[in-house]
């Protein structure tokens, strides 16, 4: 079974990290108030390999 992270202001500078540092380890649940930013996280986190949004 794969790890599942839950990151709440995931598309914050804190957000990223921790979802960068944990990208490989597991799926990962982001949230945040802002959608726009919240699509640009997740087109960033993908060009630095993290896919399982």
């Amino acid at each position: 079974m794969n790890n599942v992270y839950v990151i709440t202001g995931g598309s914050g500078g804190m957000g990223k990290a921790i979802a960068e540092l944990v990208g490989k380890k597991g799926t990962q649940l982001l949230a945040d108030i802002n959608k726009e930013r919240l699509e640009q996280a997740k087109q960033e986190l993908a060009v630095a390999g993290v896919t399982e949004l």
